[in-house]
């Protein structure tokens, strides 16, 4: 795990629409497999690999044609958390599955970039995948390492930007 440095993002109207639409696939994708584990583990006693999910993604997305509109590193990084928090609650007696993720205003939208090169920082912007202009982000303190990995939250009425750093 990284160091973690949190700013506010300042998204334009568009942008802000767009971050909802992600948002939304995310939680969308989050329930629908976390459902398709839960009914396959109660038939089998099996669950789905991260591998397995991916490989059904491709397929998923010709069939609900809006995910295409959401990065593949952000649909692909939702699945891997899906999986590792779903091997954590079976790790631990009693706990099983995560808990859906509902569209209410007040739960956490989380929208995660990889370490990879499909984002940059630049200044107080961050430019990701599917976003042609920069988001806006209040950049009050600098990093500390290099950073390897970006998270976009909601809460409420605000956006924030998370950084992962590495020393």
């Amino acid at each position: 795990m990284g160091v973690p440095f949190r700013y506010l993002l300042y998204p334009n109207r568009k942008q802000e629409t767009t971050l909802f639409q992600w948002s939304e696939a995310v939680r969308w994708l989050w329930n629908h497999y976390l459902e398709k584990n839960r009914d396959l583990h109660s038939g089998t006693g099996e669950l789905l690999s991260y591998k397995v999910m991916c490989e059904d993604l491709a397929a998923l997305k010709k069939r609900h044609v809006w995910l295409n509109d959401t990065p593949d590193q952000v649909l692909q990084r939702t699945l891997m958390q899906l999986s590792t928090s779903i091997a954590a609650g079976f790790r631990k007696k009693g706990t099983g599955f995560p808990a859906p993720r509902s569209g209410s205003d007040r739960d956490t939208y989380l929208i995660s970039f990889p370490d990879d090169d499909s984002w940059r920082l630049a200044r107080k912007n961050v430019f990701v995948p599917g976003m042609k202009a920069g988001i806006v982000f209040g950049k009050d303190r600098p990093f500390v390492g290099t950073p390897v990995r970006l998270d976009i939250t909601r809460r409420e009425n605000d956006w924030f930007l998370t950084v992962i750093c590495k020393k």
